[in-house]
């Protein structure tokens, strides 16, 4: 009977390991199940922070696109610009010939005016009125046709 008591008595401490070690077991698995609750959460928050800047790496890949656009764009309109200096600089470097003809032209316009007001003034108060008969003198046949 004291075996069997001991017998008894060494199941029950078996036992009653079994117990406290399946009690720590329990309660590492569900330490471990709450870490990964956590590390789960964690994953998620990870991908969703992943989302956006995905959401922002496109979002900013157009921005760029437009720019790019814009960019060729303003360097169209550079070249264009250019060319329209060229030759405005090219017209302006003409225009200093242009201008001195201009002005010789101008000065032989007022001589000739001048001219033409000398000769209205002679001929509405003449002032050698006996050339005639110079004409007659020098040039008979001419003063006929006269």
């Amino acid at each position: 009977i004291n075996e069997f008591h001991q017998v008894i008595a060494q199941a029950e401490e078996q036992r009653q390991k079994h117990v406290k070690d399946i009690g720590s077991i329990t309660s590492e698995r569900n330490i471990l199940g709450s870490k990964l609750v956590q590390e789960n959460s964690a994953v998620e928050k990870m991908h969703q922070k992943i989302r956006i800047q995905l959401s922002a790496l496109h979002y900013g890949e157009l921005q760029y696109q437009d720019m790019v656009n814009e960019v060729k764009s303003l360097r169209d309109k550079l070249c264009s610009l250019v060319t329209e200096y060229n030759t405005i600089k090219r017209k302006i470097s003409n225009h200093g010939d242009l201008r001195q003809e201009l002005i010789g032209l101008e000065q032989q316009l007022r001589r000739e005016k001048a001219k033409t007001r000398a000769l209205s003034e002679e001929l509405s108060r003449p002032i050698n009125v006996h050339r005639w008969r110079h004409l007659e003198n020098s040039d008979p046949k001419g003063y006929d046709i006269i």
